[in-house]
């Protein structure tokens, strides 16, 4: 009698993490009427952010109403009245840098993007880059003599071709191809 008393004990013992068709969600309502109030309010909650969205949809769908520019399509329409601008005005420029100074420092703000997708105002923008930041151009900027000294600006240094051979270093370190110093230079 005592191991059926034992063996009732052990069936009717279940822990809830034993049994398999228990719902992890299903939890003990400690107040009904608090956790109906919850879920009351966030029903209303989420019925408002759907009329919202409804009303977003209806006014986009309407005939007339401007509907908003598609960002990639507006960048690359800006990237391209850049290079345009940028070829045009016949300066040597940093491009990759100064398309980063016009997106980073507000720039583009003075450009516009008309419905039809014609770009305006890029010329200026570039020119308030270039104002600002002259080191952009490779073309070294016009110095005036000082009033006080009245010295000239030093003539620019002449670069050197980093794809030019020099002949003395090449004979020097390599002095066997002398007699063959003609055919490498070639």
């Amino acid at each position: 009698m005592t191991w059926l008393l034992l063996l009732l004990a052990l069936l009717f013992e279940t822990a809830p993490e034993d049994d398999p068709d228990a719902d992890p969600d299903d939890e003990e309502v400690r107040d009904p009427i608090a956790k109906i109030r919850s879920l009351t309010e966030a029903n209303a909650r989420l019925a408002r952010q759907k009329r919202k969205a409804e009303e977003r949809l209806a006014e986009l769908e309407e005939p007339g109403t401007p509907k908003p520019t598609d960002d990639g399509a507006r960048t690359t329409r800006l990237e391209n009245a850049f290079l345009r601008t940028a070829i045009e005005g016949g300066t040597d420029l940093d491009l990759d840098t100064a398309w980063t100074l016009l997106e980073g420092k507000g720039l583009l703000d003075l450009v516009t993007v008309t419905d039809e997708g014609a770009v305006e105002g890029m010329d200026a923008a570039l020119e308030r880059l270039l104002d600002r930041y002259p080191w952009l151009s490779h073309e070294p900027p016009e110095v005036e003599p000082t009033a006080v000294s009245g010295a000239k600006a030093p003539p620019p240094k002449k670069k050197r071709d980093p794809n030019a051979i020099d002949e003395s270093a090449i004979r020097d370190r390599f002095p066997q191809l002398k007699r063959r110093r003609s055919e490498w230079l070639a």
